[in-house]
């Protein structure tokens, strides 16, 4: 199947800002709703293009990915992202933690993290970024954002 094209999702566009393309493929189900929400979803986008991206300004590097793999589990009124994982060409990022799915999915409130592992000649060629970056480093190679604020408006903590 060829999946849905991220290019043909407003809201994508609109949160994030960002120049998203690649073709996206997801598998699963919910019911319920509020806190009485459950189920699971599992997404694979494939030959992502991803540009443009800011969290509360800061800038996140753009870069291709052959795939970007994750599931998302929701019970009791919370969603979590087990992982959210990017296999780009330089970079590896996850993206995990957990947002309230028991009110508005907007302004659902969000605890994330954001780990990026750049190899040494993306971050040269992305030196800008990583130097916005440098007091989320935890170690060489390794960086982990802490991001808050809600699904619509989310910000770096």
């Amino acid at each position: 199947s060829e999946g849905v094209r991220l290019q043909d999702i407003p809201l994508l566009q609109v949160a994030t800002g960002a120049n998203l393309q690649g073709n996206l493929f997801l598998d699963g189900s919910f019911s319920g709703k509020g806190t009485a929400l459950h189920g699971d979803i599992r997404m694979e986008i494939k030959r992502a293009e991803l540009s443009g991206i800011k969290v509360s300004g800061m800038p996140l590097p753009d870069a291709s990915y052959e795939t970007i793999r994750g599931m998302f589990r929701a019970s009791g009124g919370q969603g979590n992202l087990e992982s959210l994982t990017f296999q780009g060409d330089g970079i590896y990022i996850r993206l995990k933690g957990t947002l309230a799915m028991a009110g508005p999915l907007a302004s659902a409130p969000l605890n994330l993290t954001i780990e990026l592992m750049p190899k040494p000649e993306f971050l040269e060629k992305q030196k800008l970024v990583f130097l916005l970056l440098a007091k989320y480093q935890k170690s060489p190679g390794s960086y982990h954002i802490p991001v808050a604020g809600t699904l619509m408006n989310p910000s770096i903590r």
